[in-house]
């Protein structure tokens, strides 16, 4: 979907929405693009006001064209790279928006690369790692680090660890694009909000959300741990002590009913949730009944 190449293509924008509702990750740059030309726009409009005006050329009908100009121009360089605003925003929504996208895991990029890649090495515990400093070198890393974890909380809430595992990898596109607090990370892998309920440490931050299926950008506050394991504690506390969850935990030995069951419930706003765990996880092996780690790295994972 192309964003608007006019200031005033008002019709290029309302598809761009409608566009948006099916498939948010495919317009999420077109988006962001938008937001830079309008803030480009702004910026070019104090620029104006900070001349002195008057003169031969100041009459009402220059200034209507000059505006008209340079709605055109911001729109030209946000669309030619501008001051790199949209990149940035585009990677921190997909870093905390569960959008998903080439970077966090969306089903259609992981599932295309998953045909090609388990390369998982095997070790017998995760990887030793400062508490503030947790950034996986690759999906091999990713997948170490959080098994154990994984298969703790699996046992309680009866589905397959690697489905716990690649639903982690959704929300942090493979660990990384974790939610940070500060300069640490918050270990937060499944991105869950902090509510009024709760005490411990928070990380702020401007995440996409869907109203009525369409993307919203909103300042959100995220829980925070001190480590993965305290992480995945906390989730399945969540998941198994909420009675909206009960029908997710019902289907949890099938993976992907299970991870239906949290959509439906309304774990994410995001629509196509589900989907894109589910890709990702046949995609990648995790979604057997057990995940096994080869002893060799030249060996592919194994599910079963």
């Amino acid at each position: 979907m192309q964003a608007a190449s006019l200031y005033n293509d008002f019709s290029s924008l309302a598809g761009l929405r409608l566009e948006a509702r099916r498939d948010a990750d495919a317009t999420l740059e077109a988006v962001a693009s938008q937001f830079e030309a309008l803030f480009l726009q702004s910026m070019l409009k104090s620029m104006r006001e900070a001349v002195p005006q008057g003169g031969l050329f100041d009459s009402q009908r220059m200034q209507g064209y000059r505006e008209m100009h340079d709605q055109q121009l911001a729109l030209d360089m946000a669309q030619q790279g501008g001051v790199g605003l949209a990149e940035s925003l585009v990677e921190q929504l997909r870093a905390a928006g569960r959008v998903g996208g080439a970077d966090s895991a969306s089903g259609s990029a992981q599932a295309g690369e998953g045909l090609n890649m388990p390369q998982w090495g095997s070790i017998a515990a995760p990887r030793l790692v400062r508490p503030a400093e947790w950034a996986p070198a690759g999906q091999s890393d990713f997948v170490r680090d959080l098994l154990p974890h994984a298969e703790r909380a699996a046992e309680r809430l009866g589905v397959p660890a690697g489905w716990l595992v690649a639903q982690a990898a959704l929300e942090t596109g493979w660990g990384q694009h974790t939610l940070k607090r500060g300069e640490a990370s918050s270990f937060n892998v499944f991105n869950i909000k902090a509510n009024a309920h709760w005490r411990g440490p928070v990380a702020e931050v401007t995440a996409l959300e869907y109203v009525e299926g369409a993307p919203v950008l909103q300042r959100s506050r995220f829980r925070a741990y001190p480590s993965l394991a305290e992480a995945f504690d906390d989730y399945a506390a969540l998941i198994a002590g909420s009675g909206r969850y009960q029908d997710a935990l019902s289907r949890a030995p099938d993976g992907a009913g299970y991870v239906r069951g949290l959509q439906a419930a309304g774990y994410a706003t995001d629509p196509a949730y589900a989907d894109k765990i589910i890709a990702l996880a046949r995609g990648a092996g995790l979604d057997g009944a057990h995940v096994a780690l080869n002893r060799s790295a030249d060996r592919p994972l194994t599910s079963s």
